[in-house]
């Protein structure tokens, strides 16, 4: 009604309203208050605000998440998603798993590696570390030394062989006569039975024969064409001796020549004996 006789109905009336969400206005139109403008709840978002009036924010708010390690869900927090639970991508281990999430297993994975050939580098697959591209394997029947260390096919080969100044030394374990012995080595192109031309070569040569076998071993000194006068048969002129005591004594016309184990009535471990040349023994043959 127009109460006020101006000609005009319900003019200019408002009054203070409110919702759960805080307080507003509203306009009075036909006779009717209509139009609150306080802020109404709505459903609540990830924005750090109230949006449903109840006092907490944000609350109880989940979505599903993905990493491309699979799904998850994350939750919001003051405004903002976190916390997914979906499986991240973590560097790649040798474990036979995708832990990058690429759609490789253990992809590309290197590591450096180290034997007694030196430097190299592995590479995982299914899980485990492959052999070092260094080397260094188990000894083979190859002439190699595949073990690196400094003797070729010493494992069940009968003629290992052993490196040492720019020489070739086959140490054969196999035992024979002195004069078969001879012939084996000259058998293989460019050897002979072996010349220890001095101390230094007779400690290494002698030294990688006894790692091989502990025993009595036929060098290629001898006296065979001229009683007393030791030779190598290669015709090297070194006059390099290592005599036991009271050797050689030509006993019995014992013409070739061991360095003994020590282990024999008279011997002396590494020193020089003369012996009967049809005698069994290891022998060491020699390329120059």
């Amino acid at each position: 009604m127009d109460d006020d006789c101006d000609g005009e109905v319900d003019e200019d009336l408002t009054r203070a309203c409110s919702t759960i969400c805080g307080p507003g206005s509203e306009t009075c139109v036909d006779g009717a208050w209509v139009g609150c403008d306080a802020p109404t709840p709505t459903d609540e978002e990830c924005n750090g605000r109230d949006d449903d009036c109840d006092g907490p924010v944000d609350e109880e708010l989940s979505r599903d998440c993905s990493t491309a390690c699979g799904a998850g869900t994350e939750t919001c927090s003051a405004g903002a998603w976190m916390g997914c639970e979906a499986p991240p991508p973590v560097p790649e281990e040798c474990n036979d798993v995708d832990d990058d999430c690429n759609g490789l297993v253990d992809d590309e994975l290197t590591r450096a590696c180290t034997t007694p050939c030196g430097t190299g580098v592995e590479t995982c697959s299914a899980g485990a570390w492959g052999a070092c591209s260094a080397g260094g394997g188990a000894e083979e029947c190859n002439g190699l030394d595949d073990d690196c260390d400094g003797v070729r096919d010493e494992e069940g080969c009968p003629c290992p062989i052993f490196e040492h100044g720019g020489h070739l030394y086959q140490l054969c374990t196999t035992t024979r006569s002195w004069t078969d012995a001879l012939a084996a080595c000259r058998a293989s192109p460019g050897y002979d039975l072996v010349s220890l031309d001095d101390a230094a070569e007779e400690t290494a040569v002698w030294g990688a024969a006894i790692a091989a076998a502990d025993e009595d071993w036929w060098i290629g000194l001898n006296d065979r064409a001229d009683e007393g006068t030791f030779a190598w048969p290669n015709g090297s002129t070194s006059t390099h001796r290592h005599w036991a005591g009271g050797q050689p004594n030509d006993y019995f016309g014992q013409d070739c020549v061991t360095v003994d184990d020590g282990t024999g009535a008279g011997e002396e471990r590494g020193h020089w004996n003369d012996r009967d040349c049809g005698d069994s023994h290891r022998y060491i043959c020699e390329a120059p």
